[in-house]
């Protein structure tokens, strides 16, 4: 192709062929020049556009992807590809109510698409939209036995109050998981036992997310509150709140932790 360019440089149709030759070959920046190129030779081809901006999100290049496809002026509300190629773009940027409004239109010609029902269920999670998260990541649960499926499920569940259902979803999720879920599985596991008055069970699992991790300030502040809650020797939960003081938290957090710990201190003072 680089022969048949060298006699028409202009030739688009020979700058996309390049461009997913060199694509195969790992030479990406060769390939954005011949999208580049491809896109400048003919700036109205809805192939070229696609093409062009699903490299530039593959390259985490996902603004100018973006300002590609909306400079176009493309009726993207009728185009499954494009509005699948904007909901990851959007989804990639963090703008997962601009994502969720694609996805909804994706999933209307792909029902059973499980990535883009898992894809949309985190949308609606993460815009703290925790009802329809929940609905979502139901229709996902009989297809596979998906870790991160049950862990959604588990956090829905906890954030709309119904803790014995997120007791059952986040340890299903805990038999199937990976290392990179287990402390906040643990440590939401552990808040859900607490609110139940499970505390023996909340607190072994607060130990269980300290054996993964010891430097999450809210794992110590969580567990302090368990012993605050249930052993009459408020020594132990100080101590976990000045742990908890040593490590990252909420700025909201830590002025009620130093209130806390005083009050504590004096009701060992005066129990003396």
């Amino acid at each position: 192709y680089d022969k048949l360019l060298s006699i028409d440089p202009g030739n688009s149709n020979d700058h996309m062929m390049a461009a997913r030759c060199a694509i195969k070959l790992k030479q990406s920046d060769r390939a954005t020049q011949h999208y580049m190129l491809a896109y400048k030779s003919d700036p109205r081809s809805h192939k070229i556009i696609y093409e062009y901006a699903k490299h530039l999100h593959s390259r985490d290049r996902h603004d100018q992807a973006l300002q590609l496809i909306e400079q176009s002026n493309i009726d993207v509300q009728r185009n499954q590809k494009f509005i699948l190629l904007l909901g990851n773009i959007q989804y990639s940027l963090g703008d997962y109510k601009q994502a969720a409004m694609y996805y909804e239109l994706a999933l209307g010609y792909q029902p059973d698409n499980i990535d883009l029902i898992k894809k949309l269920g985190f949308c609606y999670y993460a815009d703290k939209q925790f009802n329809k998260a929940y609905q979502q990541f139901l229709l996902s649960e009989p297809y596979e036995d998906d870790p991160a499926t049950y862990y959604y499920l588990g956090l829905c569940a906890q954030e709309l109050g119904h803790k014995k259902a997120a007791v059952a979803y986040l340890e299903k999720s805990l038999s199937l998981v990976g290392p990179n879920y287990l402390p906040h599985l643990f440590l939401v596991l552990g808040q859900c036992h607490h609110d139940l008055k499970q505390y023996p069970l909340a607190i072994k699992a607060f130990k269980n997310a300290l054996d993964v991790t010891v430097d999450d300030g809210m794992i110590y502040f969580s567990l302090a509150n368990t012993y605050n809650d249930f052993y009459a020797d408020k020594s132990v939960a100080v101590e976990y709140y000045q742990k908890a003081l040593e490590h990252g938290l909420p700025p909201e957090i830590a002025p009620y932790i130093e209130q806390q710990v005083q009050y504590l201190q004096n009701q060992i003072f005066f129990s003396k």
